[in-house]
């Protein structure tokens, strides 16, 4: 969201204050349904506003927001909005790129986080640590910790790749 757009958004919600609870929830509505056209985002704010500033003008006159939009606020809108531009499909696709990069870029942010408490570079080599003490890897095979059950050979010396699923399932066992 560009900055003009968020700064006529803020503006938008401390306006909608001052509207009674009947006539907001019909603004509420229309805010949703607005959202959901294909137009930018700050020419839907500009509808927003224009719309409440109309609700807010006639409640000032005593009157509902039945009233002055009539019973079916989306042809309401659909007639405020006609003379706005829509998007273009490049536009759209832009759009919704930008709206995936985010996503993915919070979900990297959040693997990075979580990621990090495990694994540790050093001068030598890659070291481990365990993620339920966060010291140097313990690797004595303890089965609440995770990371025991993955590495393959346990500090024992023991090659722990030749390995088979016990008969309840809950553990690793070696082979016979």
């Amino acid at each position: 969201m560009n900055k003009r757009a968020r700064i006529l958004r803020n503006e938008n919600n401390k306006f909608e204050e001052k509207l009674s609870k009947e006539t907001n929830d019909v603004m509420t509505d229309i805010v949703v349904y607005i959202k959901s056209t294909s137009i930018s985002e700050y020419d839907q704010e500009r509808v927003r506003r224009d719309i409440g500033e109309m609700l807010f003008e006639g409640e000032r006159r005593g009157m509902s927001a039945a009233e002055i939009i009539g019973d079916d606020y989306k042809a309401f809108c659909d007639a405020v909005m006609c003379e706005v531009p829509k998007l273009s499909k490049a536009q759209r696709v832009m759009t919704a790129v930008q709206e995936v990069l985010a996503g993915v870029i919070v979900l990297l942010a959040i693997w990075t986080v979580f990621s990090i408490p495990s694994f540790s570079l050093s001068k030598r080599s890659l070291g481990i640590f365990c993620p339920q003490t966060f010291r140097p890897h313990h690797g004595n095979g303890d089965s609440r910790c995770w990371l025991c059950w993955r590495l393959p050979i346990s500090s024992s010396g023991k090659d722990l790749n030749n390995t088979k699923r016990s008969a309840n399932a809950d553990r690793f066992v070696l082979s016979q």
